[in-house]
Order: structure tokens, then C-alpha cells, then sequence
């Protein structure tokens, strides 16, 4: 009988933690998603690359085949683009970064637009689809200077490639270091939505 009770103990409390572990994970582990908000000025960085870069900026064309990578490929192929792009582009001065500068494809040496305009457009000659490839402006919460990244949202998580990051993060560990502020809409790079996150 003794064991019997100790058996439906165990057993009861496994159902509480499975019933409760959900919202606990939640609190412990912020969302691996962006919310978009409401919709947002483009930046004027990027209305003066649309110009010079078309394709860039096209909408997405739902009729074409893209090239989907298998879920376990996608992240090891995005930290490879994160990893070469950062190699191969000479930083520029801090002060020289910012949305409003000028947006280069692949230059020598640059800020943090030409890198990420250059990540996204990386994956995006391979056949990525580009609604999975979106901009997004962030302010550094040590300077609050201005910062362009790449997000790109595979099917586990919204990953971010920046260059001031040696690494691929997913979006909830860059909360302490960054605040959203907007993001490419994956319907038309044209518009942009703000990015609905609680900054602290």
C-alpha cells in the first residue's frame, strides 16, 4: 500500500510539471520569434539602395521554386555566410556605421549596412526565398548608436547575422544587447513594420 501511495505521488507530480512546465518555460525563455508591429518608416538608407539594387528589393514572387535546405543544413549555412561575410568586408570607423549611410553590395571595406545587405543577398543568389531574409534596425543599448542586421527566420527560431557578432544568435539572446526598433516586411522589403518587443 506504502508503495502504491509513493507510485501515485511520483505520478501526480509529473502531471503538475508537465501541466505547469509550459508557462514556466515561457518565463524562463523569452520567444524565439519577432512580433511585427505596426507598419514603419523605410529607412532612407534603404529607399537610396532600391535604386542601384532592384532585385534587392523586389517582393517576393510566390510562383518560383526556391531553395529550401533541410532544417538541420539551414543554420550551419547561414553561420558560414555570417562567418565569410565578416572576414571578407574591412569594418569601417564605429562612427561611419549607421542605417542612414549609404548601402553597398560586397565592398572591400564598409559598416554594418554593406554587411548586412550583403548577407541577405548572399543566400538570396543561392535561391533562398527572400520573405525568409529580412533587415532589421536594432539600437545598441551600450551606445545607443543605430545598427542594421539580417534576420532570418528558419523554421526553430528567428536568427540574427551581424557583424559584430563572431556567431549566428537566435533573437531572444540579443535582447540585452539590443533594442528593435524595425524589420522588413516578409510580404514586400519595401515596407517595414516595427518590431513589438518589451526593451526594458
Amino acid at each position: 500500500m506504502v508503495r502504491e501511495f509513493i507510485q501515485l505521488g511520483a505520478l501526480a507530480s509529473l502531471v503538475v510539471g508537465i501541466m505547469f512546465a509550459p508557462a514556466a518555460s515561457r518565463a524562463a525563455h523569452p520567444a524565439t520569434r519577432i512580433a511585427f508591429g505596426a507598419n514603419a518608416i523605410e529607412p532612407f538608407g534603404h529607399t537610396r539602395f532600391c535604386s542601384p539594387y532592384p532585385d534587392e528589393c523586389a517582393s517576393p514572387d510566390r510562383q518560383r521554386v526556391h531553395y529550401e535546405p533541410v532544417p538541420h543544413e539551414r543554420r550551419q549555412e547561414l553561420a558560414t555566410v555570417n562567418r565569410e561575410i565578416n572576414l571578407r568586408i574591412i569594418p569601417t570607423q564605429i562612427r561611419e556605421r549607421g542605417p542612414m549611410k549609404e548601402w553597398r553590395l560586397n565592398p572591400d571595406a564598409g559598416n554594418c549596412t554593406d554587411f548586412a545587405v550583403t548577407k541577405r543577398h548572399t543566400p538570396l543568389a543561392r535561391g533562398w526565398a527572400p520573405e525568409v531574409l529580412l533587415l532589421a534596425e536594432v539600437r545598441l543599448r551600450s551606445t545607443g548608436e543605430h545598427h542594421l542586421v539580417l534576420v532570418a527566420r528558419i523554421e526553430s527560431a528567428d536568427l540574427v547575422l551581424d557583424n559584430l557578432q563572431a556567431s549566428v544568435r537566435d533573437f531572444a539572446d540579443t535582447l540585452a544587447d539590443y533594442q528593435w526598433l524595425r524589420i522588413q516586411s516578409s510580404a514586400n522589403p519595401r515596407f517595414w513594420n516595427s518590431v513589438e518587443v518589451s526593451h526594458g
